[in-house]
């Protein structure tokens, strides 16, 4: 069956009720019935304009509930449909390029930025079309063409483009993946791999469930996951653009939501926005499942958000990527065991493999980690050398294994993943390995400190060795000099690990669209008073039996 097919002929138990709903502006929403008729009139009034099949459609827009109605209109008109990152906007040039985009949708607060830009990019200007759904947030008045024009089409002259083909060599959607690489990549992702990721069973149903509220761009892959999900009949999919905790809480609260995914960030902000009395931890008491991901959660920042939590309401983690789709899972019935990733999702195969040599280990022994899923990408677009790259060659006649680049492990004691890093982000000092989330994640007991991330740079009396630099953001009112961050630091830490090569206070890490720390970019961070670079330990470091995980 391909995509289109499945999306158009699951509606839910009620097809008149609403499948996506705007959080931000109640009580607008869309049921399936309106989807389904939606998805075929843009179909239709795309191909009407010239879009042919083949084609790569891009959307540029903050999260809205006819982003995905857009998205499966392409590609129920024979083309591929890619939601493209709004930050940073700067760069939407490199993504439009690497994705070979050659129709693009703008919502009107990016517009101006857009068409300046434009002429620089192989794209048709006259192909530029103003994304201004019916009730959305921005207005739009002027003369280019627009999506609204496209939903007067006739559905009845709707005609499936895919039967009788392969839905594995049909391109549903090119997406990006979380930039830590620093090179972007467009990823294809096949109708068969979406369908494979639209029925992975990741969520146990609950009688309390009324929806799923993400605010999450819609250009994630989590997002468009659960997106497509509520659209083929799953828990409806609240949207939201709030970026702030207090104003997050509120929509939870309003919409009596049930389910959410939290970026550990996010999930500290919240903590932090309740114990401080902004806000009532009553706001939480609709949910039956919290999901946190995406990058590394520090252990005490869970154990605070748990415990503000109503005792049924489920807290779960997992592992995956845009290239791969969902490789583990918290257990449904099982409370997350901090420090691992869940147990591998069915039809998920893993392998380990020796990041130097390319040899199989024991799924027990850290190496890096090699899936084979339906799930996973056909490749990067217009990319074989990065494609080939990322693939392991068909060693059974069962299919290609794909790379994560990154290093973990099969816990045997309860089966689930243990991740450690990606292997671009281990530093080397010495004979050393360090995890910089490790070191992160020490510096943030410090009191004063509300963030921190590590990085290296050239050591001062070796320059083929490195030392530790130490970006941080300090507290509200908290008053720390670079020289006491590595006196704390050289308590609780090996001597490799201290940052004598530096800490820098600033007031904002640079992320990927993803949300994501982009260690290659600390560089550019704001220097704010007091920082310091080539310091000395002025303090004995505690006895070595405190250093945990640095041994």
């Amino acid at each position: 069956m391909d995509y289109t097919t499945r999306m158009l002929s699951s509606p839910p138990k009620d097809p008149n009720s609403a499948v996506l709903i705007d959080a931000d502006r109640p009580p607008r929403s869309i049921s399936w019935l309106e989807y389904a008729s939606l998805t075929k009139r843009v179909a239709v009034g795309l191909r009407d304009i010239g879009l042919v099949e083949g084609d790569t459609v891009g959307l540029l827009s903050v999260n809205e509930i006819h982003y995905y109605v857009l998205g499966d209109g392409v590609i129920a008109a024979g083309a591929t449909f890619c939601p493209l990152p709004t930050t940073p906007l700067d760069q939407a040039g490199l993504f439009i390029e690497a994705a070979q985009v050659n129709w693009l949708f703008v919502s009107p607060e990016f517009l101006t930025e857009i068409l300046l830009a434009a002429p620089n990019w192989k794209i048709d200007k006259t192909r530029i079309l103003v994304f201004d759904p019916p009730g959305g947030m921005t207005p739009y008045s002027g003369r280019l063409p627009r999506f609204s024009s496209l939903l007067s089409a006739d559905e009845s002259r709707w005609k499936n483009p895919y039967q009788g083909k392969d839905p594995k060599k049909l391109i549903a959607v090119r997406s990006f993946g979380s930039g830590t690489s620093g090179n972007i990549k467009a990823i294809d992702i096949s109708q068969a791999a979406q369908l494979a990721r639209l029925d992975a069973p990741l969520f146990a149903p609950d009688p309390r469930d009324t929806a799923w509220l993400q605010n999450i761009g819609l250009s994630h892959v989590s997002s468009l996951n659960m997106c497509q999900q509520a659209c083929a009949g799953r828990l409806p999919m609240a949207l939201t653009s709030v970026t702030d905790a207090p104003t997050f809480l509120d929509r939870i609260q309003a919409g009596s939501i049930s389910q959410i995914q939290l970026s550990p960030a996010m999930m500290e902000s919240m903590t932090e926005t309740i114990t401080s009395g902004l806000r009532s931890k009553d706001c939480l008491k609709s949910l039956s499942t919290v999901l946190v991901g995406g990058t590394f959660s520090r252990k005490v920042s869970v154990e605070e958000f748990m415990a503000l939590l109503p005792s049924y309401t489920r807290v779960r983690t997992g592992y995956g990527s845009t290239e791969a789709g969902i490789v583990s899972m918290t257990p449904i019935d099982t409370p997350w065991e901090l420090g691992f990733c869940g147990v591998l999702t069915p039809k998920v195969e893993l392998k380990i493999i020796d990041i130097d040599t390319g040899k199989p280990l024991s799924i027990h022994d850290p190496g890096e980690i090699c899936v084979r899923t339906p799930e996973m990408m056909s490749g990067y677009c217009n990319n074989p050398t990065a494609t080939a790259a990322t693939f392991l060659p068909d060693d059974d006649g069962k299919g290609p294994w794909l790379r994560t680049g990154d290093k973990g492990y099969i816990d045997p004691s309860n089966n689930q993943l243990v991740l450690h890093a990606r292997y671009i982000e281990l530093i080397k000092i010495g004979k050393e390995t360090i995890l910089p989330v490790d070191v992160d994640e020490v510096l943030m007991t410090h009191p004063s400190l509300k963030r921190a991330a590590v990085t290296s740079v050239v050591a001062r009396d070796d320059e083929l060795d490195l030392e530790i630099i130490a970006y941080v953001i300090r507290k509200e009112g908290a008053s720390l000099t670079a020289q006491e961050v590595v006196d704390f630091a050289a308590t609780k830490l090996p001597k490799h690990c201290v940052p004598i090569g530096g800490v820098i206070f600033t007031d904002d890490f640079p992320r990927s669209f993803a949300g994501k720390v982009q260690r290659r970019n600390l560089i550019h961070c704001p220097v704010l008073e007091g920082s310091a670079r080539q310091l000395s330990i002025s303090k004995t470091p505690v006895d070595k039996s405190s250093f945990g995980n640095f041994h």
